[in-house]
């Protein structure tokens, strides 16, 4: 591309598109940016074959073109990063904040981390490659990876696993076999490091979290580096403030070395270590979000394949509720009792008030007192399995699942819960068949369709995946945008459906990078 021509934009034009980022994303464009500025501007013409600036904007700003917009600000971000970076920083995290972590987590050997911001996926990998070293017995944990970015092209590379050698600052880190496999001058992440790693699209700003349906939540470390420095102070507080929510107690907050900190990192203890300081949740400082956190950051479901590494012993998990014929399934539906379409009742939105306010145990014994009062309706039950689950109590929320289904085995929202808990559980088959009951029980349920296309696109069948999320697309396309989905505690139909754009573009790309891998075999 060629320079972009120092009058190309107006003064107009620089006000009203720093305007429009900051609004997208929290991101602030100070005037040396402006060059930056109008290349981004450029490559989004050339894209869109819009006539110039004025047009452009006036098509970024409409309401069905947030996916170009969100393209837009992808173009950006900055992407720079490598293997490893900032030494100081890894140094801690495998002197100090791992091994603590791996040690209250040796009961039940399973490990939550996120990578926030991840660009082109270098951050992840490498936590990946220092558990790798640092866990006894690895194949007897469940470690789960999550990797999280706006920027698509980013998440397309990073998936790959394919790096040159800028990625490499490490000298000989590439040349370690257990690690990388030479491809000409290039090099491939090795599948078992592929495997740790979950990559999928979330705007930190605007998407909610932490959110049980996308992974999000009772994190045991989380990174977010070198990107609150990108932000206003309004939108990089706002950020930290929900992912201290999605920290489990003791967890462990890691941002760069330049991003100040904001009002939110008075909920967190400071540690200073040698040439880094590094943050930790001592106890719940937050108000859980609204209805287990969820609007939008719940369309964000798993997109990319890495497979879910093995583990034993098993953990709790729930039995998959018995299959049935269609004929029994209609005659179920004309006798089960009203009340699974009653709604939960104001007793129930009572306890989880409490439960938003920090009080858990309090609202657990009230959503028990109501399903004792009235065992055929699910909904109390339900909420408590939720409540559960958000918590990383898994057992528990199992036993909640299963007083739901108990109390109406076609309560559609209670098989749509036993998919998410059994996916947390690590069975992603036996998660995506509940979840697919869920839809069975109830084709308006596009939320639960929408998760079925991350959990089938994490199992490698691509091809189910883009057919689950175009019946999404297809399902929302008539509705109005501002129309709640159920069950998405907020999210409106245009963003779904604009986030199932974004999902289908990354599962085409996956496919046709694994047919590639195949072709070169």
């Amino acid at each position: 591309m060629s320079a972009v021509p120092a009058d190309f934009l107006t003064h107009t034009d620089v006000m009203r598109f720093r305007d429009l980022v900051r609004d997208a994303s929290g991101m602030e464009l100070p005037e040396f940016r402006r060059a930056e500025l109008g290349r981004a501007i450029v490559r989004t013409l050339e894209r869109t074959g819009l006539a110039g600036p004025a047009a452009l904007y006036q098509h970024l700003r409409a309401p069905d073109a947030r996916v170009d917009l969100e393209a837009f600000v992808a173009e950006l971000t900055i992407g720079e990063t490598y293997f490893f970076r900032h030494h100081a920083q890894f140094a801690a995290l495998e002197e100090k904040i791992l091994p603590e972590i791996i040690e209250r987590r040796s009961g039940e050997r399973r490990l939550r981390l996120w990578s926030a911001a991840c660009a082109s996926g270098e951050e992840p990998y490498s936590l990946a490659m220092l558990l790798d070293r640092m866990l006894p017995a690895r194949d007897r944990w469940n470690v789960s990876i999550l990797a999280t970015d706006i920027n698509r092209r980013s998440l397309e590379k990073a998936h790959r696993g394919v790096y040159g050698q800028w990625s490499f600052r490490n000298k000989g880190l590439e040349t370690d076999v257990r690690y990388f496999a030479r491809a000409k001058d290039r090099f491939r992440i090795s599948q078992h490091i592929r495997d740790m790693v979950t990559f999928t699209y979330l705007n930190l700003v605007e998407d909610a979290y932490p959110s049980l349906a996308t992974d999000t939540q009772a994190m045991d470390l989380i990174l977010c580096r070198n990107v609150l420095i990108y932000f206003g102070p309004d939108a990089a507080n706002l950020v930290v403030d929900r992912l201290v929510a999605s920290l489990s107690d003791g967890g462990w907050f890691v941002p760069g070395p330049a991003d100040a900190p904001t009002p939110a990192f008075r909920k967190l203890e400071a540690h200073s270590m040698p040439r880094a300081i590094v943050y930790r949740k001592v106890k719940q400082a937050v108000t859980p979000p609204d209805a287990f956190g969820s609007t939008t950051a719940l369309a964000a479901a798993p997109s990319l394949a890495p497979r879910l590494a093995p583990f034993a012993p098993a953990p709790p998990r729930l039995v998959p509720v018995a299959g049935v014929s269609e004929a029994e399934d209609a005659q179920g539906r004309k006798d089960e009792p009203s009340t699974t379409n009653a709604g939960p009742t104001s007793e129930d939105h009572e306890a989880l008030a409490l439960w938003r306010s920090g009080r858990s145990d309090d609202a657990l014994a009230r959503l028990s007192s109501l399903a004792d009062a009235a065992p055929a309706d699910p909904w109390s039950s339900y909420f408590a399995a939720k409540i559960c689950a958000n918590e990383r109590r898994l057992d528990e929320a199992a036993r909640w699942v299963e007083r739901s289904l108990s109390s109406s085995a076609l309560f559609a929202p209670a098989h749509y819960l036993h998919g998410l808990v059994l996916a947390e559980s690590g069975d992603l088959r036996a998660a995506t068949d509940a979840v697919r009951r869920a839809v069975y029980l109830d084709a308006g349920f596009v939320l639960a369709e929408f998760v079925i296309a991350g959990m089938y696109a994490r199992l490698g069948e691509l091809d189910r995946a883009v057919k689950a999320i175009d019946n999404v697309s297809s399902a929302v396309a008539g509705w109005e945008r501002d129309e709640p989905v159920p069950e998405g505690d907020g999210l409106t139909a245009g963003r779904l459906l604009e986030l199932a754009t974004i999902q289908r573009e990354l599962f085409v790309a996956e496919r046709e990078d694994d047919e590639q891998e195949s072709d070169d075999v």
